[in-house]
């Protein structure tokens, strides 16, 4: 991590994780194992299918979930994103992957056609 991010955004992480119970970051880490695992046995999902789009759901509840503690520090969560979007953590499997980005980006878009077709 500390390769990553600044010596004050280590402590803003340490400060940010003292904010939140250990009971919601272990459920948390165990949410995002679970959908992890799916979202990558599902790849070929038809983004616009139920199963898919329920899997985008969760994926967008456990990064609410997870962004909570880091509300405080806005440079700290765009430093994060910043470091997904430079596939940083690419290899690390316990963090989402490019592959399963472009798969929640899929069932995003689809949900999105799907919501301007409801309402044409």
């Amino acid at each position: 991590m500390e390769t990553y991010y600044t010596p004050e955004q280590m402590k803003q992480f340490e400060a940010a994780g003292k904010a939140m119970p250990g009971e919601e970051i272990e459920s948390i880490e165990q949410g995002w194992s679970a959908l992890l695992a799916e979202v990558r046995a599902n790849y070929e999902l038809d983004p616009a299918s139920a199963e898919a789009q329920a899997l985008g759901a969760r994926a967008e509840e456990l990064t609410a979930r997870t962004m909570r503690g880091y509300e405080q520090y806005p440079e700290l969560a765009s430093a994060i994103g910043a470091n997904y979007k430079r596939g940083a953590f690419e290899g690390n499997l316990q963090a989402p992957q490019a592959a399963d980005f472009a798969f929640f980006e899929r069932v995003k878009a689809a949900r999105a056609h799907g919501d301007e077709a409801d309402s044409a």
